[in-house]
């Protein structure tokens, strides 16, 4: 089993995976957030941090790419290509408005003719190229039966791998997970095929994967997020201590703090993460408010203290 960390916008920097990397290693893929392909043919500033080799030395990157262009998607995946990455992926399952409205991530799945029409666009370019291409999707927009249509359009292309998100783009993050749909469409798939969605848990996982089949590869996003030992806990080792998430956030604050110029942007990545961190204290909702409403660093530095005593 292969155990990836999903990319989350805002969030799942290189600050953050190279600390994670470094104190709960066994994820085989970070991949990250997403590179809006640009027409000019150029990554912004953050985005040439964010996938400079030198930030990401030592672990597995997968680029992920943002795109309804199939020229801007190629042009940017060839960027990346010389800066050493062999795979990047595509992005057809972001559920943001902003980001639908403009027909791009899951938002291309409403007509799968001009899904079909992009996704030839790409391999047709890419057909000398040895950059590999998987695709991290969800299964409709709007109904569970626009899933067999989608994923038809899937199986005419090489993909390396399709991750899928057992969830229509109207759902968002809502309810449970489709997984009777994820078992029938992994069926009837080539490519490699891998679980993403509502793992939160050694629970979660081991239910996911008892009996047969079972997923090649599982991608957890909000889960290492409260949990960054998730995987260590699904593979049967010890549970998170308070201590490694002590450890864990301190490194990631002070990380930032290095990379980041101000408290504005580096209390706003932190506060971030703590939304996610906050389930580990169920009974201190008044310290993390404390951390919610810290505009400077030693107001951040106590309530963070307040909530580990």
């Amino acid at each position: 089993m292969d155990f990836y960390f999903a990319p989350m916008e805002g969030i799942t920097g290189y600050v953050l995976r190279n600390v994670h990397a470094k104190l709960f290693p066994g994820i085989d893929r970070y991949y990250l957030p997403f590179i809006a392909a640009q027409s000019s043919h150029r990554l912004k500033n953050k985005e040439k941090a964010d996938v400079s080799p030198e930030h990401n030395a030592g672990i597995r990157a997968v680029p992920q790419i943002l795109s309804k262009s199939a020229e801007d998607f190629v042009a940017t995946a060839e960027i990346l290509r010389e800066l050493g990455y062999r795979e990047v992926n595509l992005n057809l399952g972001c559920p943001s408005p902003t980001v639908t409205v403009k027909g791009k991530g899951a938002g291309m799945l409403r007509d799968t003719e001009v899904l079909d029409r992009f996704l030839d666009g790409i391999f047709e370019r890419m057909a000398d190229s040895d950059t590999e291409v998987s695709v991290k999707t969800r299964i409709g927009c709007e109904d569970i039966a626009e899933a067999e249509k989608i994923f038809d359009v899937y199986a005419k292309y090489p993909f390396s791998e399709i991750i899928i998100h057992p969830r229509t783009l109207k759902e968002f993050y809502n309810g449970d997970v489709h997984r009777d749909i994820f078992f029938e469409l992994a069926g009837k798939l080539q490519a490699k095929t891998v679980f993403n969605g509502n793992i939160f848990t050694a629970e979660d996982y081991k239910s996911l994967t008892d009996g047969t089949p079972h997923p090649k590869a599982v991608m957890c996003g909000r889960g290492l997020l409260r949990n960054p030992a998730l995987v260590r806990e699904m593979q049967g080792g010890p549970a998170l201590s308070m201590e490694e998430l002590f450890i864990f956030q301190k490194e990631v604050y002070e990380g930032l703090r290095e990379t980041l110029s101000g408290p504005v942007p580096v209390l706003s990545k932190m506060k971030e993460l703590w939304w996610y961190i906050r389930v580990n204290f169920p009974e201190k909702e008044r310290e993390y408010y404390n951390i919610k409403k810290a505009k400077s660093f030693a107001e951040y530095e106590e309530a963070v203290r307040e909530i580990f005593r």
